[in-house]
């Protein structure tokens, strides 16, 4: 499996894999198909959207600390960080899900 693609937000970038993942289940204390069931970020709750945005950042040089995240949600945005968070997780399907990622470069086909 190739490298999960990172997905900018504000000045850092998201990536959900392996070990983000993990960290994630590791904090919240339980497993990710039940953290993503309510993607939305309102619903998860200032907690539950900081946790996630912080595991996204822990692959980049140094990670992230729980209050950078909290601080990259107030500079960007919710609206943002929703749609970052979608993009992140739809470059990790495989890895959650087994099936390939879609090319979001290439258009759907008309009538497909």
């Amino acid at each position: 499996m190739g490298q999960i693609r990172a997905i900018p937000l504000g000045s850092r970038s998201l990536r959900f894999d392996v070990n983000a993942l993990c960290s994630l289940e590791e904090l919240r204390g339980e497993p990710v198909h039940i953290i993503f069931e309510e993607r939305n970020l309102q619903a998860t709750g200032l907690r539950g959207a900081r946790a996630i945005v912080w595991a996204g950042l822990q692959h980049e040089e140094g990670g992230a600390t729980l209050e950078e995240a909290g601080d990259l949600i107030q500079e960007v945005g919710f609206a943002k960080t929703q749609a970052a968070i979608e993009k992140a997780l739809k470059a990790a399907m495989p890895l959650l899900t087994g099936a390939p990622a879609a090319d979001p470069t290439k258009r759907p086909t008309p009538g497909a």
